[in-house]
């Protein structure tokens, strides 16, 4: 005598559901963006110019397959990526952020599922801790910021529920000087420097004592 089987039903709430729709809309709308250039092709797991969909310590030259990100996360990487585009230094951040974020998943998970729409903030404190292992500590604490933006536009674009977490990753005391972000923090903010260009642009008798002092400084 057979025995039939119950048809299982899973209840999903309906913010669930709405972050689930919101993921498959925003992939859909990433695969019809331009690409970041002309020299990779979207379906390769190697951009060329741009970066790798891979984890912490992958080799790029023999590009093995276990190396790859798992499948469940390679659609939502590469969207990210291509949404995010800018340049080299932004690009980078952000896939530090997602080997992070999936080694944050394969070091609890024998098997790896990785839905972002499920995160929360132990994945990314995990993703931290994994950042400090496998990267060097200016790295890592870019790493730790890559995160922060991505968990801020997981959040302002619906794609999971709200929650607070924090970079726990300092920065390093001593930044190199040709490096992004101390370079920019000792700039000018762009108000200070339309005032300087409009100084400039005055003849010499309009300028005061001041005026010449600080333009030339």
């Amino acid at each position: 005598m057979s025995t039939i089987m119950p048809e299982v039903f899973i209840f999903k709430p309906k913010h669930e559901l709405e972050h689930e729709n919101n993921l498959n809309e925003f992939l859909a709308f990433c695969r019809k963006l331009p690409p970041l250039n002309e020299k990779y092709d979207y379906e390769s797991n190697y951009w060329d110019k741009v970066g790798n969909f891979t984890i912490f310590g992958a080799n790029s030259r023999k590009r093995m397959t276990e190396q790859l990100f798992d499948p469940s996360f390679m659609p939502f990487a590469k969207a990210y990526i291509v949404y995010g585009g800018g340049g080299k230094s932004a690009v980078d951040n952000r896939l530090k952020a997602l080997r992070a974020i999936h080694a944050s998943r394969t070091d609890t998970n024998a098997l790896v599922d990785i839905n972002v729409t499920k995160l929360t903030a132990n994945d990314f404190n995990n993703a931290a801790e994994a950042a400090r292992k496998a990267l060097g500590k200016g790295a890592a604490y870019q790493a730790g910021r890559g995160l922060a933006n991505l968990l801020k536009f997981l959040i302002e674009h619906n794609l999971i529920s709200r929650f607070s977490w924090k970079n726990p990753i300092l920065k390093p005391a001593h930044q190199a000087v040709d490096d992004d972000d101390a370079r920019q923090e000792k700039m000018p903010d762009e108000d200070a420097l339309m005032a300087l260009a409009r100084v400039t642009s005055f003849k010499m008798e309009e300028l005061s004592p001041r005026d010449i002092f600080t333009t030339s400084t």
